[in-house]
């Protein structure tokens, strides 16, 4: 069912479905010739015009508002076969895509009022996502350089999720989506974010791996399925015991995940970039490079070959931070959102024993934001049909 009038309210489940019919019919339905026109809000200026899947993006406008706020609003060229009612339902999912990509919020409008609109409105595009541009807390800027790579991404991305068996493509849009929230939402509430980045893992995780790939095989539980093959009472008991072992290893499974698809290797220099690495850009050029060089020796230690312990303990800090906000509504141990390394949060906590304080060890919003992207991309590249393979961009 499909909703003509969505009453400023998103289904993401309608997004996907006019993104990528499941019947991939491609042909608009109501009868209107003019060319659409959607729109994205980044939290940074973009003035390149780029391609992505058949989306022509146009550079940003920058539009002032009152105070220290500005915003970055930039026109979608949308195929001829979006419906006029549902411009802003395909630029949700593009924006999904968009944000999973570049790690940065981007925010889609919640209706497709100005999609036929010849003159845009500017003003009122822009209050809907407003960015701190003077100040405490301004936006950090993004070089050319990343810009051109981010482009690269994202058409390879689209390429990738319209390619997919249909199913494989709601599961890796659904779990793309949780990333795309979590960094909307970071300024509002950390703890809702960054739990929103363990989910996006774990919803694949506990697809991909099973309980037996962290147990082993169980010569016991073959016998027992053989048995319930011939007692259906048994059966009915035997679903039900394996399905609460299955949730009680969702963190093993969780950490098994990031393990072997955004191992430790790719948090090194290559894929991961300083949280300053973006202003390094705009430094004089007898300085650039030195924020490249500085030195993280806990990451150095994580990466040697008696380093595995600690990046499995700390990956199930993560998890752990996830179910406290799910069962109990805490937030986070981090004492600031962001985070002055590349990896981790090093921070002073109060030890009441001896009265000192002792360094605390968090994996940051940074690198759970990195892991999600690479890891949830890894797994999803594997079932990339091999003639729609192309070179794959880095992204940030």
């Amino acid at each position: 069912m499909t909703r003509y009038v969505t009453r400023d309210h998103v289904l993401f489940a309608e997004a996907l479905r006019f993104f990528r019919p499941p019947d991939g019919n491609y042909s608009r339905v109501m009868f209107y010739t003019k060319p659409l026109t959607g729109y994205l809000l980044f939290d940074f200026d973009w003035p390149e015009n780029w391609a992505a899947g058949g989306f022509l993006i146009g550079g940003t406008t920058v539009v002032p508002l009152p105070g220290p706020y500005a915003a970055f609003v930039a026109a979608v060229e949308l195929p001829e076969w979006v419906e006029p009612f549902a411009a802003h339902q395909v630029t949700t999912a593009l924006a999904t895509i968009i944000s999973f990509v570049i790690g940065r919020p981007v925010r889609s409008p919640r209706d497709s009022y100005l999609a036929r609109s010849e003159t845009p409105d500017y003003q009122r595009l822009a209050i809907q996502f407003p960015v701190v541009v003077a100040g405490p807390g301004i936006h950090s800027p993004v070089p050319e350089i990343w810009r051109a790579d981010f482009s690269l991404a994202v058409a390879d991305l689209v390429s990738l999720l319209l390619n997919l068996p249909y199913d494989a493509y709601v599961s890796a849009m659904e779990s793309m989506r949780l990333v795309h929230m979590a960094q909307l939402y970071k300024r509002d509430d950390f703890g809702l974010s960054y739990y929103l980045l363990v989910s996006s893992i774990e919803t694949v995780a506990q697809k991909v791996i099973s309980t037996e790939m962290v147990e082993g095989a169980d010569p016991i539980k073959d016998a027992w399925l053989t048995r319930a093959k011939e007692d259906s009472e048994f059966a009915d008991l035997l679903a039900a015991f394996q399905d609460k072992v299955d949730k009680a290893r969702l963190k093993a499974r969780f950490v098994e995940f990031v393990l072997q698809y955004c191992p430790p290797t790719r948090w090194a220099w290559a894929d991961l970039e300083h949280p300053l690495a973006g202003l390094d850009h705009y430094l004089p050029e007898r300085h650039r490079g030195l924020i490249d060089r500085l030195a993280e020796p806990l990451l150095e230690s994580l990466l040697s070959p008696n380093g595995e312990p600690t990046v499995r303990k700390l990956l199930k800090s993560a998890y752990d931070h996830r179910s406290g906000f799910t069962h109990q509504g805490q937030s986070p141990p981090h004492h600031d959102p962001n985070s002055d390394s590349r990896i981790f949060q090093v921070q002073d906590e109060y030890n009441v024993k001896t009265g000192r304080f002792d360094p605390t060890v968090l994996p940051g919003f940074r690198l759970m934001s990195f892991i999600a992207r690479h890891s949830i991309l890894a797994y999803f590249e594997t079932l990339r049909p091999p003639s729609s393979r192309s070179g794959v961009s880095k992204s940030h």
